[in-house]
């Protein structure tokens, strides 16, 4: 009876993971990414504990380890010593809410991989995991549906613009459907029943459809290639019947025509008109986001250059992207120029590990396979009947697309959970070593006692502080009430001093810069003695935040912020920004940023000056060293509307009107001036100049 409950409570575990897709709680900080991440780490810290429990109670159950087992181990020990070896291995470890792709999430991926590797053993059950998968996709795909069709009920989900669904990112919505396709079409093949047949197909066609609504070059490219080569199979390998091979044939050949027709054809209004083939057809070195990604590639080569054989470690990409920081990403006030990842599968790992965690890596996703593809080589049960590779044929083309989309975007929980369950699917084909540490019963007491001692400090530290702190910060920032008690509440969130602490201080200063904007003016003494106490808290906050990523370009850069803000309680806070202004310049040369807050912070000694004492020689000296900080920051990219809308507004600050009437005609030659809101903005202000 107890080994009854210990099966079910893993399968159903299980479910739960594969249906993990779907969970969106929007009382979360960052919702699509927390909900899911803490799921999958509670559950599979229940469904281990589960196992192991089992595997002391019957002799049928041991942890199995095989090669896909030991591959992933291997780049697991490999990550762990780049981490070690980086500058900030607490990040490496637990990452941040946005991402939760820590080492702690691949440890978690490691027990999950090692679950599935001894628990699942028949075909059949593997089926019905793949067609848990299946349907799992399925729901997801009708939430996308929904979200095409623009229906109330979604609303949160977003509506309009690229499909995201439950996922809230249309790359990773791309990515999990490539998956759940290809699961698909086996069990298309693989299920005899025609009414099964029809829904798989159904459900296929619907997949698709999102898949490319999601607008994701990326992932329509990987499904364009994967399922080519599957047609091809199907064509010359499968398919027996001279009408399916000339039907297939015919499709075979659309499938070449098309997309060529589509790029001869691109400039005309039926390619142009049409927001899918306008996408997939403007993909050009000249693209903004193909200009973007080489950009960011580039960075990621230079950094991997420094530290070639293991890497910066894990969630460091940001120290690579910020020490080579290209100023060309940063076109107006919207660009996205903080990335901490590389965009790229390749890049990704080579930089966080090396080239050893690189080709490691790569070995855990093909090395399997070319063992899957030598056992059935070899098996002489159905002769050279082709339909025999039906299987080692799907799942290296599942393995394949996610390599290709991978090279445009980057991995994230919703991937890698079909992902482990298509490769320890692979490995249960590959049998395991023998270790007879696992079948002991001995051992299996000493290890099953270590996972009941360790499972409740865990579930504590990993899992309910943290969902406390997150759903906290939720509250305090969208929840009515008065500001004394925000302050009170961001203070004892920190307290509880969760890996989130990075980010929660962020939304401190946040709050604080909105607090401060409303109650700067306030003549109430009271009052500004208490914003003054909250800015010595925050402040105190933010040296920590310094002081645990010492490498971080952010840190400093809301440092210098704060400071520029809040000098009106302190003004010693300007001239601290001397000594962070020299890290943060060594950590990021070429960001913008850096120099138009240190233009800022000149800028705002020059006034302070105007205002106490009247020194015309330091206010100018100050006012002129606030000059060279603002054309610093235009010097690094001089096509860029915003660096410029800044420096007007600064010179008439300064009362420096001949010079802001002078940057002003500069701007109305540049390339990307004319209709819009910063030119809008920037014509505004030479009016008001001139007049």
């Amino acid at each position: 009876m107890i080994e009854k409950v210990l099966k079910y409570l893993i399968w159903a575990g299980t479910a739960v993971i594969i249906f993990s897709p779907l969970y969106l709680k929007a009382g979360f900080f960052f919702p699509f990414i927390f909900t899911k991440t803490i799921t999958f780490n509670v559950v599979v810290e229940i469904i281990f504990l589960a196992f192991l429990f089992l595997a002391w109670r019957s002799r049928e159950y041991k942890i199995k380890i095989n090669i896909v087992v030991v591959l992933f181990g291997v780049y697991l020990l490999l990550s762990f010593l780049s981490s070690f070896l980086g500058d900030n291995f607490y990040h490496s470890f637990w990452s941040n809410n946005e991402r939760g792709e820590g080492l702690l999430l691949y440890l978690h991926l490691f027990v999950f991989l090692i679950v599935l590797t001894s628990f699942f053993k028949r075909i059949k059950d593997w089926l019905v995991l793949i067609d848990l998968s299946f349907l799992a996709g399925l729901i997801v795909s009708l939430f996308a549906l929904a979200q095409y069709f623009e229906f109330n009920f979604v609303s949160t989900l977003g509506v309009g613009g690229r499909l995201s669904g439950t996922i809230g990112n249309a790359g990773y919505l791309a990515g999990y459907l490539i998956f759940t396709i290809f699961f698909g079409l086996l069990l298309l093949f693989y299920r005899k029943n025609v009414y099964l047949k029809f829904y798989y197909l159904a459900v296929i066609l619907l997949e698709i459809f999102i898949a490319i609504f999601t607008e994701t070059r990326g992932g329509m490219l990987a499904l364009a290639i994967g399922g080519f080569i599957f047609s091809l199979y199907l064509l010359f390998f499968y398919f027996k019947d001279k009408r399916l091979k000339w039907l297939g044939g015919l499709l075979v050949l659309l499938a070449i025509i098309l997309p060529i027709l589509l790029f001869v054809n691109k400039e005309s209004n039926f390619v142009k008109n049409n927001r899918i083939l306008a996408r997939v057809t403007s993909v050009s070195l000249n693209d903004t986001t193909t200009q973007n990604r080489l950009m960011t590639w580039n960075s990621s080569w230079q950094g991997y250059k420094e530290k070639p054989i293991l890497g910066w470690g894990q969630e460091n990409f940001y120290q690579v992207f910020d020490q080579n920081f290209n100023p060309a990403i940063y076109r107006h006030k919207g660009s996205v120029i903080w990335f901490d990842r590389a965009h790229n599968i390749v890049f990704s790992r080579m930089v966080t590990g090396g080239v050893l965690g690189l080709l490691t890596y790569l070995s855990f996703l093909f090395v399997p396979l070319y063992f899957l593809w030598r056992l059935f080589l070899k098996d002489e049960t159905n002769g050279n009947n082709p339909k025999k590779y039906l299987l080692p044929v799907i799942f290296s083309l599942v393995v394949l697309s996610h390599f290709i989309q991978n090279l445009f975007i980057f991995e994230t929980l919703v991937t890698y959970i079909p992902l482990f369950i298509s490769l320890a699917l692979i490995g249960s084909f590959l049998g395991g070593y023998k270790i007879k540490l696992f079948s002991v019963n001995k051992s299996k007491i000493i290890i099953l006692c270590v996972g009941v001692v360790l499972f409740f400090p865990i579930m504590y530290f990993v899992n309910i502080r943290p969902f406390q702190a997150n759903i906290r910060i939720t509250k305090v920032l969208n929840h009515d009430s008065s500001v004394d008690v925000k302050f009170k509440e961001l203070d004892s969130i920190l307290a509880l001093n969760t890996y989130g602490n990075y980010e929660y201080r962020q939304q401190y200063f946040n709050f604080f810069h909105n607090v401060f904007r409303k109650y700067i003016s306030s003549t109430d003494q009271g009052i500004h003695q208490a914003m003054s106490d909250v800015a010595n808290k925050l402040e105190e906050e933010l040296n920590k935040q310094i002081a645990e990523n010492p490498n971080s370009t952010t840190s400093y850069l809301l440092m210098m912020k704060f400071n520029n803000l809040a000098y009106a309680y302190d003004i010693n806070r300007l001239n601290n920004n001397f000594e962070v202004f020299k890290k943060v310049e060594q950590l990021s040369p070429t960001r913008a940023q850096i120099y138009s807050e240190m233009g800022q912070t000149y800028l705002n000694l020059g006034l302070y000056g105007k205002k106490v004492n009247g020194d015309v020689a330091a206010i100018n000296g100050n006012f002129d060293l606030a000059e060279i900080g603002f054309k610093k920051a235009i010097s690094l990219n001089d096509q860029n509307l915003e660096p410029y809308r800044q420096f007007i507004y600064v010179l008439m600050a300064m009362d420096r009107n001949d010079r802001a009437v002078e940057y002003a005609e500069i701007v109305k030659t540049l390339p990307r001036y004319g209709s819009g809101t910063w030119a809008d903005d920037i014509i505004e202000d030479i009016r008001g100049i001139v007049d």
